[in-house]
């Protein structure tokens, strides 16, 4: 159990210059990314997944995505399988000025290998 944050700002002087750029968004928030997962045993697993709180500190708005993840993990002598699969949705997002989702599904299956056996 534990969380991360970020917090982005737009460091521009020139509004005009701001404006223009193709990847600029009319946001300034800070975000918060809670994660909790749960051993269910013999590699299966239970948790929230990848999901971002959002306050935006210019619009006063906020949103809240909530989701779940249940997965497996296989470890093998020469490496470990993680397939998983999530679903989230946006809980809390009216007149949120940034770029949402209202649902999201993801299927992942990764394999990772040891270094320096």
């Amino acid at each position: 159990m534990g969380f991360s944050q970020a917090n982005a700002q737009d460091e521009s002087d020139d509004e005009h210059e701001a404006s223009s750029n193709a990847f600029h968004l009319d946001t300034n928030p800070l975000g918060l990314s809670p994660y909790l997962n749960y051993q269910l045993g013999d590699g299966w697993y239970v948790g929230n997944g990848d999901m971002a709180a959002q306050y935006d500190w210019d619009s006063k708005k906020f949103c809240l995505p909530i989701g779940v993840r249940v997965g497996k993990v296989a470890v093998k002598p020469d490496g470990s399988w993680n397939v998983y699969f999530e679903y989230q949705t946006s809980l809390i997002y009216d007149d949120w000025p940034g770029a949402t989702v209202e649902n999201s599904y993801r299927f992942n299956v990764s394999y990772t290998w040891p270094l320096g056996k």
